[in-house]
């Protein structure tokens, strides 16, 4: 039997490492549920840094950018011209409020942003633009609702012939985009390449791998419960089983050896292992990561349950946060940790919550002492 990185898994650790890969899911401009290797929609102050002080890095997005600009930037700011921005070639103006459409109202020649081609799209037609337009609209708080086709909801399945034929007309266009308006790209500070994204995942499948107990509880539970896992598992013995995850295990760690990421002192220094017996800890907490917290799934308060709560205790940390320009999504930045943690995390980097942590115990009278003993 061939194997990969999740193998042996259940359906649910499976579906935590597929996950990494996608993007964050946003509204209105941005793409919902997409590969992190997609073209990025940036600020223009994210633009601005990166054109004036590290233009090399602009070409690190493979599948290209677009450049998001408010009306109040676009209508008050006089140097555009002189960092390259072109609306409809790679920037646009987005409309999000009414506020913005009575003080800055777009200008009449303007057309609503389109995507022609997906940016992963291997059918690009040399020399033609993959989007074209100048503005988009996602304004919800007016009577009607103006929001433009590229920002709603819903499937982005392929157009009729007609609505094809509407687009070309519309906009001169030699061929028309073949699916319906969906987000035009992810936030840039998701971003990864198809590559990168491998790699993390086999990292992360190793740590799993390296939490202490897990073969014995991936045992019990394929015993008990079979249909937790992929169909191609269910009807061996369970002999054959562990087998299969002896397999997948050694598959990971002479892909991890291959590939540069096996290596523990980095890991420790990150916070994602024990620099005293290599398992697995929380990067924040620094307590052991356990078998049973990537099923269990979280508690949640009195008077707030979901039925169809999912979550599970166990969350992906990224140990530098996620920054636009700074490509945080990589291999030895990445760790399993505890979803309370995730939470206490949000958007900074692990030392910097640690630090504020610190002045709030100090704040509220407590001693402080760097003795982890």
């Amino acid at each position: 039997m061939k194997v990969n990185y999740k193998t042996v898994f259940s359906k649910e650790i499976a579906k935590k490492i597929d996950k990494t890969r996608e993007a964050r899911t946003g509204k209105g401009i941005y793409k919902r549920r997409n590969s992190r290797n997609y073209r990025v929609v940036m600020s223009l102050r994210t633009y601005r840094k990166l054109f004036l002080q590290s233009p090399s890095t602009l070409s690190e997005y493979g599948n290209g950018y677009i450049v998001r600009i408010k009306p109040e930037e676009y209508f008050s700011d006089n140097s555009l011209t002189d960092i390259d921005i072109k609306l409809g070639v790679n920037a646009f103006v987005y409309y999000k409020s009414a506020r913005d459409l009575r003080n800055f109202p777009p200008n009449e020649n303007w057309t609503e942003l389109v995507e022609i081609f997906t940016s992963n799209d291997n059918k690009k037609i040399e020399d033609h633009p993959e989007f074209v337009g100048e503005v988009a609209y996602f304004v919800n708080n007016t009577q009607p609702r103006k929001v433009s086709k590229i920002c709603e909801t819903g499937d982005a399945s392929k157009l009729s012939a007609k609505e094809i034929e509407d687009y070309i007309s519309e906009y001169n266009l030699k061929v028309g985009p073949k699916k319906k308006q969906a987000g035009i790209g992810n936030f840039d500070y998701d971003y990864c390449t198809d590559e990168e994204m491998k790699n993390v995942q086999y990292q992360l499948s190793y740590l799993i791998f390296a939490i202490e107990g897990m073969k014995d509880y991936l045992s019990n539970l394929f015993e008990e419960s079979p249909g937790s896992f992929d169909s191609k598992l269910r009807s061996k013995s369970l002999e054959e089983f562990r087998q299969i995850y002896e397999k997948t295990e050694q598959h990971v760690i002479k892909y991890c050896r291959k590939h540069g990421l096996l290596n523990f002192d980095l890991l420790s220094d990150i916070g994602a292992i024990s620099d005293t017996n290599q398992r697995p800890i929380c990067p924040l907490c620094k307590q052991s990561v356990t078998a049973e917290e990537f099923i269990e799934v979280e508690e949640q308060a009195e008077g707030r349950e979901e039925e169809d709560n999912t979550r599970s205790k166990i969350a992906l940390m990224h140990i530098n946060a996620l920054q636009p320009g700074e490509f945080n999504h990589h291999t030895y930045n990445l760790a399993w940790g505890h979803r309370w943690c995730n939470q206490i995390q949000e958007d900074k980097d692990i030392d910097e919550t640690v630090n504020g942590l610190i002045q709030m115990l100090k704040g509220n009278g407590y001693i402080v002492s760097n003795d982890m003993n």
